[in-house]
């Protein structure tokens, strides 16, 4: 069950409602979210920060059967091996919802799937510990210490966000999500005051984070922020997810749960 941050409402019925294939595009996207997730066997279906739309998104990441149930460790294997790279080194997939278009990411290089052949097209600004694609020139990546930055050139070059965000010496995004309907919708799960990296890893040690900061949202594709006020701040959000067919909610999952809240979905209700 969904915890529901607005108290008036009742809480959200359980995943099963949704169609089969969002489910599984649910499945392959958690299984990809954080790569330093252990290797169990267990299917992951928690919201997640990716958005998959499309019946045949498996299909086009390399899966020979869409409706195999693939533990984390094939998903990986299947993907990096597509891409050609070793699998440690793949971070984050993400697909555009206004082209379809699949993005894979490591430390520092930016993939895509095109006309099914993998190819290099740009760079990530530095090791992504979350990633978002609102179309093939505007995209969004996380970082460990240094906050949000965008790209509005394919991933050619980046600028840091800062207009509307918290002012941390040390600002962690542990989750993004562009809305689906509208892509100049943005989402983003923010913590401060981290640990450490493990001299070992490339991407986020996300158990060393210890204050969560919140939502923050943005109605002009990243040009100005301003905190989620009906999102929970009491726990880290790890994953965010909206879905097309029901545009009102903004979903997110933490260590303890699974929560939602109504967001505006026209300009109407923002000024409200």
């Amino acid at each position: 069950m969904y915890r529901d941050t607005h108290a008036s409402r009742p809480a959200h019925t359980p995943l099963n409602g949704y169609p089969t294939w969002w489910l599984f595009a649910l499945a392959v996207a958690a299984m990809l979210m954080y790569m330093t997730l252990s290797s169990s066997t267990s299917m992951l279906v928690a919201p997640h920060t990716l958005f998959l739309d499309g019946s045949n998104t498996a299909a086009r990441v390399g899966a020979l059967d869409s409706g195999a149930a693939r533990t984390e460790v094939e998903w990986r294997r299947i993907i990096a091996t597509a891409v050609g790279i070793d699998e440690s080194e793949l971070l984050i997939v993400s697909i555009a919802p206004t082209n379809g278009d699949v993005y894979a990411a490591s430390a520092r290089t930016l993939y895509s799937l095109r006309d099914g052949v993998w190819q290099s097209v740009g760079r990530t600004p530095e090791s992504p510990t979350a990633f978002a694609v609102a179309d093939a020139r505007v995209m969004f990546a996380g970082s460990l210490a240094n906050g949000l930055y965008r790209s509005i050139n394919g991933g050619q070059s980046w600028q840091q966000m800062s207009v509307g965000l918290p002012n941390a010496n040390r600002l962690t995004v542990s989750a993004l999500a562009v809305d689906p309907v509208n892509t100049q919708r943005v989402y983003v799960a923010l913590a401060g005051g981290i640990g450490e990296q493990s001299s070992s890893s490339t991407v986020a040690p996300m158990d060393a984070i210890v204050l969560p900061l919140g939502i923050y949202a943005s109605r002009n594709g990243g040009d100005h922020w301003s905190l989620l006020a009906s999102a929970p701040r009491d726990a880290l959000t790890r994953r965010l997810s909206l879905d097309a067919a029901a545009p009102q909610y903004l979903l997110g999952t933490t260590d303890t749960g699974v929560w939602r809240t109504r967001i505006a979905i026209s300009d109407e209700e923002s000024s409200q």
